[in-house]
């Protein structure tokens, strides 16, 4: 979790001095795939695998 805390941090400061959508679209990778595994939702929607904190077992 810590690694993809500092990862999240470090996209977040990017994007706030360029517009960039892929790097966007990365960042609302990890909240949801952080989503996904708090809440346990693991069977609605897509999992991109971007965190490095767990995996669910789908």
């Amino acid at each position: 979790m810590e690694q993809d805390l500092e990862d999240i941090r470090k996209l977040a400061g990017e994007l706030s001095e360029v517009n960039d959508t892929q790097k966007l679209r990365e960042l609302h990778e990890y909240f949801h795939d952080i989503d996904v595994v708090m809440n346990g939702n693991y069977g609605e929607g897509d999992f991109f695998g971007i965190t490095k904190w767990v995996t669910p077992n789908k």
